[in-house]
């Protein structure tokens, strides 16, 4: 790896952290492919499903957990 890309790649990594999450990137990504005509219909539904279902989970343990926060 060269050290400009051993530079380049922490620094792509933090901006899309602070940015937006892995999986909503995965989700735009994947729309943008869509839009082009590189995946068909039925992968961008998958990629959908995916994203919705463990944000849903996500936004579900975090409602737990801040309910047990809350009542000790």
């Amino acid at each position: 790896m060269t050290a400009l890309k051993k530079r380049i790649v922490p620094l792509i990594d933090r901006v899309l952290n602070a940015a937006i999450s892995k999986k909503l990137t995965v989700f735009l990504i994947g729309t943008i492919f869509l839009y082009l005509g590189k995946l068909e219909s039925e992968q961008w539904e998958n990629i959908a499903i995916v994203y919705l279902c463990s944000q849903g989970v996500i936004d579900v343990f975090i409602q737990i957990m801040n309910a047990r926060n809350q009542t000790n």
